[in-house]
């Protein structure tokens, strides 16, 4: 797929006839049409790292704010990433009808934490609205909805790790050793840093350090096997490369960020 604006500052994007969202204006799943792009000098002058492009709802006529990364300037386009981010969102329905005040009030907050993107918050009001629920139904109630999550965790197919943190959100106490409640907004930070995933840059280069270092031991292990009883058991220069292997799975590991959202600098780095 491919989103650029040329040089005439047009908007091109394969996906432009079935490009859809949810509105946040009005509620629907609806097409949406470019009507405001910025100008192609303006970009190449300021060479932002960002670009926001204003659509129209088809349905209702609202405007939508998308931000698109920027992946290179080019002497004819801008290319730009696959992937936006909604700056209003859709916020999500819900039956309030049968909650008790207190707990539709919390809910109603963490269901804007959530629609905002601010899922650090959304993770604090969820389990705050569960405390509140706890309180009212008791310890049976509690373990009642303990086995309700766990009957619905099941039926989803969550894994367990991924239930573990919404274990810990909801059922967690205030208590706890920190951190009390799992960092939700560490893939939004990840995503952040590498353009929706578009510029593995950094991960790729951390690959091809820890392939050199396997290539360099068996390479050691095999002239080391030449003055061996048996003979060797590889060749020097058989394994090439980073071409020689495949990526299978990956796991990245971002520095904790303390109260105030900086960085610790003893944090791991991303770690392919």
């Amino acid at each position: 797929m491919s989103v650029y604006v040329d040089s005439n500052s047009r908007l091109h994007h394969d996906q432009e006839r079935s490009l859809a969202l949810m509105c946040p204006h009005c509620q629907v799943y609806s097409h949406i049409t470019a009507v405001s792009v910025p100008q192609f000098p303006d970009l190449v002058l300021s060479r932002p790292n960002h670009v926001g492009v204003v659509y129209r709802c088809d349905s209702c006529n609202a405007p939508i704010f998308l931000k698109f990364a920027v992946k290179m300037y080019a002497g004819n386009r801008i290319e730009l990433a696959n992937n936006f981010v909604e700056l209003e969102r859709a916020k999500e329905k819900f039956n309030f009808t049968y909650l008790p005040e207190e707990v539709e009030k919390l809910v109603r907050e963490a269901l804007g934490c959530y629609s905002a993107g601010f899922f650090g918050a959304f993770a604090s009001m969820c389990r705050r609205t569960a405390q509140t629920v706890f309180q009212d139904l008791g310890e049976n109630g509690r373990l009642r909805i303990f086995e309700q999550v766990r009957e619905a965790r099941e039926l989803a197919e969550i894994d367990e790790e991924t239930f573990g943190v919404v274990r810990k959100v909801l059922f967690g106490a205030d208590t706890d050793p920190q951190p009390q409640l799992p960092d939700l907004g560490a893939s939004h930070r990840h995503d952040k840093q590498t353009h929706n995933g578009e510029d593995m840059r950094h991960a790729q280069k951390l690959l091809a350090s820890a392939v050199a270092s396997v290539v360099g031991k068996n390479e050691e292990r095999a002239v080391a096997s030449l003055f061996s009883p048996g003979g060797t058991h590889a060749m020097k220069g058989e394994f090439a490369g980073t071409g020689d292997f495949e990526v299978l799975a990956f796991l990245v590991v971002l520095p904790a960020q303390n109260t105030k959202g900086a960085t610790h600098e003893h944090g791991a780095q991303p770690t392919p």
